[in-house]
């Protein structure tokens, strides 16, 4: 059980701490490849409008990992249960 729970503990953690730009949010390494050259202002611009424009994608994307980090935690709690009972039950088993 605690092997379970650690495997799913392990895809939750790196399905979350993928890269953001993996999920289409603003890059700011791209941002900064384009706009290098220029000066603060368009730099800051142009991550304003691409913002704004992934806005009702990015709402979900941080609702959605809210979720997955909650669900993450709960996953940690019930690992570390599990291994304190199996910690527990081979001490009175032996």
């Amino acid at each position: 059980m605690a092997g379970l729970a650690h495997l799913v503990v392990a895809i939750v953690a790196v399905v979350t701490l993928l890269p953001t730009w993996g999920y289409g949010l603003p890059n700011p390494e791209k941002l900064w490849n384009d706009y290098r050259t220029f000066p603060v202002r368009p730099m800051q611009e142009a991550f304003l409008k691409a913002l704004a424009r992934d806005w009702p994608y990015n709402r979900r994307a941080v609702t959605f990992w809210q979720w997955a980090t909650r669900v993450a935690v709960v996953f940690v709690a019930a690992e570390a249960i599990a291994l304190g009972v199996s910690l527990v039950l081979s001490r009175v088993n032996t």
